[in-house]
């Protein structure tokens, strides 16, 4: 059956065209006993070993087995014991000497998620029982990149560690906020950088820690489907001094002096001077008024006291809300005996439409506040707002202050309202950016010269938006090199430029695109982009790496154009190494090896049959694979920077010097992604890659420059094998190295003076 499955693939590499055997030796015939032989058994040996670890799965056993008492107590340090399980997904409670502390479950039971393999993965999350993410675990993934080692589990640890503090449904005794849907603006991308490289991974974590708590909030009741997409944030509290809660807007106020009151009365009666019910001077102030919500902790909490505020919220009602009104001057809006009257007339709430009263039963003087340096208040009192009333304390209100005229025998006394306009400050709303901005609490941020506002870009078009500069340079990277490939014929006739301009390229993709953006295509991403393709997964997950998406689009273009030297030749920041360090041995005249052209042919074929291998394993498992494609050193020499456990440095070291005295030995022999591209390439449209009769009968010159030796001895180019170095053209363009130019050069001066001396 193993092999069966494996038919389709193997035929790949059977199926190459193999030259036979020449009379090298020993040598070249223990090569193609390996190639048809000893590599199959790796093949197979791979296949079992991907069998054996896809059928490991840990997180298919019932939850209760997997948390573990010490589990437990690592998420929740303060807790006695674990609870009941129950319910589908099953939900763990987590208990304190018999009080409920919060809840445990599994993501992979809750939503299912589906990594950048497509596979599940086993993360344990923790529910504070108030809804607040307070920690994770990871017990089983089968991400690519973390299986074989790159990157590290402390580093994803760190990135997800943002979620924790985070409340999926903001509550204030009852009332039950909603939770936000969506993924964009519910936490920041803080660590972004600590999983650079591995984005779609840790997104899809992160991602499912959040759903899955999303959906067991919604089944223990944390969050009400009918609620707002903002909430108030009736939590955090911060100590603030009076001056600061006056900055912040959490106190508004506003100040009238006799001369204000009276312009009023006399603009509303058409100029009729009218008097009101105290006299003062002009300019004297008559009232100042302050306002805040009281429901807050950092308002309320700070006015009144910790212990005050405790008893004002302990039996507060859902939707409930308390008001501090406070003011100073010589008018009173508070009736000498308040207990006498049916309704404060002289105070009022306005919201919209509506007039919410201000009652007697309702209302509580506020004799002595906590806060320091508070003015002197001539009157100050706290409202009860019962939730009847349907005081919205995310919409603006108003605190009408109604001043009245002298009261005559003969008329009703007229009345001027006064307004002072409240909206909560936005520090204490909660929210996604889109539903903050549309309701006016934060002003929105555009992007994109001003065409996008960035609160209504998802998740992966925000990732774009923040490396705009990355992918700004290599745009410009890619364009230089389309310049360099179309108008090579002109710039190889300048040998000295074109060699600056050749190492200053590659020393830009192994220093800028491999190092630090840290953009190594492998042959791992062209076997995801396939699962992609061939399977029923989202797109849009490979779209959170901006650069790698553009850098294959690219090398797929220029497959078609040019065949694989593009990406090869300049673009693989593993392959600039080994061609800037075999530079420097050169230059310091280190022997060179010429592998002779027959033997190097049975070489080639080396880097399909590791290629198919790794399909082949593939198919059995991905992260069986991914441990394969370590014959790549990519990762350690480029996206790590050899920061790795010394056998992985070992071999890539290893085989960067094997390149000092074999030019590209790897590119040439072993890479399986450089195998794939020249498939993948093998029909290109353009042949521009000058070559005359001359070549190769008798002229080797090219042929011996070529540094990779993709040039035969009949002096055609073999597509399949060539980098697009130049090296070849670089020569073909020389009048002082051709023989073909050099021997027309020398008929022309031979030439009558009559004669036309026009060259083609």
């Amino acid at each position: 059956m193993f092999l069966e499955t494996f038919a389709p693939l193997l035929s790949v590499w059977i199926t190459i065209e193999t030259p036979s055997r020449s009379n090298l030796g020993l040598c070249c015939s223990a090569i193609a006993m390996f190639h048809k032989r000893a590599l199959t058994r790796v093949i197979v040996a791979y296949g079992f070993v991907a069998a054996i670890g896809a059928a490991h799965a840990d997180m298919n056993e019932p939850l209760e087995t997997r948390l573990t008492p010490s589990l437990v107590k690592q998420l929740f340090p303060d807790s006695s014991s674990r609870g009941k399980i129950s319910g589908v997904p099953p939900i763990a409670e987590v208990v304190t000497d018999g009080i409920l502390v919060g809840y445990l479950f599994s993501t992979h039971e809750t939503v299912r998620p589906g990594g950048y393999s497509g596979q599940s993965f086993d993360i344990i999350v923790a529910l504070r029982e108030d809804g607040v993410i307070v920690g994770h675990h990871i017990l089983e993934e089968h991400e690519p990149l973390i299986t074989t080692g790159l990157f590290g589990i402390d580093r994803f640890k760190l990135f997800l560690d943002g979620l924790n503090g985070i409340s999926i449904g903001n509550s204030q005794s009852g009332s039950q906020g909603k939770a936000k849907t969506g993924l964009h603006g519910f936490y920041n991308n803080q660590n972004i950088d600590a999983i650079s490289g591995a984005t779609i991974s840790a997104l899809a974590m992160r991602q499912a820690i959040v759903n899955s708590a999303l959906r067991v909030g919604y089944l223990i009741d944390l969050i009400d489907d009918d609620s707002e997409d903002l909430s108030v944030d009736f939590y955090s509290y911060s100590d603030k001094s009076w001056p600061e809660l006056i900055a912040d807007g959490s106190i508004v106020t506003r100040s009238l002096t006799y001369r204000d009151v009276r312009s009023e009365f006399s603009s509303q009666l058409g100029g009729a001077e009218i008097d009101i019910e105290s006299d003062g001077k002009d300019d004297d102030t008559f009232i100042t008024l302050y306002v805040g919500l009281a429901t807050l902790p950092s308002v309320g909490r700070n006015l009144f006291g910790v212990r005050a505020y405790r008893r004002i919220t302990d039996n507060i009602e859902p939707g409930e809300q308390h008001l501090f009104i406070g003011s100073v001057g010589p008018y009173s809006w508070i009736p000498p005996n308040s207990s006498l009257v049916s309704i404060f007339n002289r105070i009022q709430i306005r919201q919209g439409d509506r007039l919410l009263p201000l009652l007697p039963g309702n209302f509580y003087r506020a004799r002595r506040l906590a806060i320091k340096n508070h003015p002197r208040f001539n009157n100050a009192a706290r409202f009860r707002i019962p939730s009847q009333l349907e005081l919205d304390p995310l919409k603006s209100w108003t605190v009408e202050l109604r001043v009245f005229e002298e009261k005559t025998d003969t008329a009703t006394p007229m009345a001027v309202n006064f307004p002072l306009p409240y909206r909560i400050p936005s520090q204490y709303v909660i929210g996604d950016d889109k539903a903050l901005e549309d309701a006016g609490f934060k002003d929105p941020h555009y992007v994109a010269f001003g065409l996008l506002r960035e609160s209504t870009l998802t998740d992966w078009q925000l990732i774009w938006v923040q490396k705009r500069r990355e992918i700004a340079l290599l745009i410009a990277l890619l364009s230089t090199v389309t310049v360099i490939m179309f108008s090579h014929h002109s710039l190889c006739r300048f040998r000295r430029l074109y060699a600056l301009i050749r190492v200053t390229f590659l020393a830009t993709t192994l220093v800028w695109l491999g190092w630090i953006a840290g953009t190594q295509m492998s042959i791992l991403n062209v076997i995801n982009y396939l699962t992609l393709l061939i399977g029923d997964l989202d797109w849009r997950s490979a779209l959170y790496e901006p650069l790698m998406v553009i850098l294959i689009a690219y090398v797929g273009i220029t497959l078609l154009l040019w065949g694989r030297g593009v990406f090869c030749g300049w673009l693989c920041p593993f392959g600039a190494l080994q061609e800037l360090s075999n530079k420097v041995a050169r230059t310091i005249r280190l022997p060179q090896i010429t592998v002779p052209h027959s033997f190097q042919q049975r070489l080639w074929s080396i880097k399909y049959l590791i290629a198919a291998g790794l399909f082949s394993v593939a198919l059995y498992s991905l992260s069986a694979a991914s441990g394969a494609s370590e014959i790549e050193p990519f990762k350690t020499a480029i996206t790590l920077k050899f920061n790795r456990e010394w056998p992985y440095v070992l071999y890539a070291v290893a085989i960067l010097a094997v390149g000092l005295f074999i030019e590209r030995f790897f590119c040439r022999y072993l890479c399986p992604l450089g195998a794939v591209l020249a498939i993948a390439g093998r029909f290109h449209s353009l042949n521009w890659l000058r070559r005359r009769h001359e070549c190769g009968n008798p002229c080797q010159i090219c042929s011996a420059s070529c540094p990779i030796g993709a040039i035969n001895n009949e002096g055609a180019i073999n597509m399949n094998e060539c980098l697009q170095c130049l090296d070849c053209q670089i020569d073909y363009a020389d009048e002082q190295r051709c023989p073909a130019l050099v021997s027309q050069r020398g008929r022309l001066r031979n030439l009558p003076n009559n004669m036309p001396t026009t060259v083609t």
